[in-house]
């Protein structure tokens, strides 16, 4: 048995073969089980509530280490994954910041194992950053940055010959940053990730089906409601924290037939301290009930790879998201006000669905053009927009609409690397006026050069 090294040296990729014998396997896999058991004894110590976690999550852990153990000591293969996504541009707004140079950063270095024709296994580790810029989710400031580490490992069980059974445990941190005179590790929505995932997967004759069920938790060890702290004076800032804290579980069910793939998902999202807002003052002198707010998501997704010629593919997708929450909003004029001038019931529920529409064009065995235009519209069921004063218009429900309008071209520099110089234009409109903190009105252009490697 053999494994196999990569390393570049001199900007040249070289490759070492090295032969492994039996008393090398042992040391690796007893420094694989030591590394194992230290793993989950950091996350025992820790603030990360492993106890959260369903049995069988745990169990699925402790299923994909012995497995990986036992399947070193047979013969097994290697091979290396890497992914790097490296994109510099500049940004330029109408409104909601100046314009600025952002750089963006995606990389992944994992390694596959296949112990047995049945057996694989991936276990890697993502570094991710996301430099200011033309943000398109709506709550995101043009100036925020986001510092993200997720470690992965996945096991895939191929039962029958067309069944597959997979399992996979995860842990994220994010990290975010509003200006630029901020430190890393203080932000407001800072959060932890911890949680995993089993799924199965049959092909049929024309058609395959998965499934899966997964959980996690999310902490966020820095959030307070800084309104109430603020009303209810510093005492109260420890009964504030973790207010954002909550539980996820979500079902989700996949078919691909021919051409198309389509996706449902149903996800039930648990907060663990954040009452429920009522429009009336509670025993306590506040207007929190007792009530713990919980949101219930659903998706939807299909979408088409139509190869219209040798040289076009046309890739065209839908996807719709509803949000239900029992959550509710009461409107302050300051935050030094003690009584709400307006309450809103149904504040989060909404409705959204998005178009997109990629087109890619091969020139050359080394040249592509992409056009790729995306729209995206978002309805409140019950949200009255605001006018510039911050007033709420009686009658009307909030919306916003956003287009994406991206062109490129993308040269093929070798095998696995590749460069891309790309423009898009970005323009959202909305009946929410109120513009101080948040832009919903606005268009902007992003220029910028793309450098891939994949292996």
């Amino acid at each position: 048995m053999a494994l196999v090294f990569l390393t570049i040296k001199n900007s040249k990729l070289k490759m070492k073969k090295i032969e492994i014998t039996n008393e090398k396997l042992t040391l690796v896999v007893g420094r694989f089980s030591s590394l194992a058991v230290k793993s989950l004894k950091f996350f025992h110590s820790s603030a990360y509530p492993l106890t959260r976690l369903p049995a069988f999550f745990l169990l699925t852990v402790l299923f994909l280490i012995s497995t990986s153990n036992f399947s070193l000591l047979t013969a097994f293969n290697l091979a290396p994954y890497y992914d790097f996504q490296f994109t510099e541009g500049v940004s330029i707004p109408s409104k909601g910041g100046d314009p600025t140079f952002t750089i963006n950063l995606l990389n992944d270095i994992g390694l596959i194992v296949k112990s047995h024709e049945k057996h694989s296994t991936i276990g890697f580790f993502e570094l991710k950053y996301l430099g200011p810029g033309l943000k398109t989710q709506e709550g995101e400031r043009f100036t925020d940055r986001y510092l993200d580490y997720l470690y992965l490992l996945r096991h895939n069980w191929k039962i029958k010959e067309k069944l597959t059974l997979r399992a996979q445990f995860d842990y994220m941190k994010e990290n975010r940053r509003t200006g630029a005179n901020e430190a890393w590790g203080y932000g407001l929505y800072d959060y932890n990730r911890i949680g995993g995932l089993v799924g199965v997967e049959k092909e049929f004759e024309k058609f395959k089906l998965g499934g899966s069920i997964d959980y996690h938790y999310l902490e966020f060890p820095n959030y307070t409601d800084l309104l109430k702290e603020f009303q209810a004076g510093t005492g109260e800032a420890e009964s504030e924290a973790g207010k954002q804290n909550h539980n996820i579980i979500q079902v989700r069910g996949d078919l691909v037939y021919g051409l198309n793939k389509f996706n449902v998902g149903f996800a039930l999202q648990s907060y663990t301290k954040q009452k429920v807002i009522t429009d009336t003052v509670q025993s306590d002198g506040s207007y929190y009930s007792d009530t713990l707010q919980k949101d219930i998501i659903i998706s939807l997704t299909a979408e088409r790879t139509q190869k219209v010629s040798n040289r076009i593919v046309f890739v065209p997708s839908i996807s719709f998201k509803m949000r239900d929450s029992n959550q509710n909003y009461q409107h302050f004029e300051s935050a030094g006000s003690t009584s709400p001038v307006s309450y809103q019931s149904n504040y989060y529920d909404y409705s959204e669905v998005i178009f997109s529409l990629p087109v890619n064009f091969s020139l050359s065995k080394k040249w592509d053009f992409v056009f790729s235009p995306e729209f995206d519209y978002k309805f409140y069921s019950d949200r009255q927009p605001r006018d510039a004063s911050n007033q709420f218009i009686e009658g009307e429900k909030q919306n916003i609409m956003l287009t994406l309008l991206t062109l490129g071209f993308t040269k093929k520099a070798t095998e696995v690397s590749s460069l891309s110089i790309f423009y898009t234009y970005q323009v959202q409109s909305s009946n929410m006026k109120f513009e101080k903190y948040l832009p919903y009105n606005y268009d902007g252009h992003f220029i910028g050069l793309k450098y891939a490697i994949t292996y």
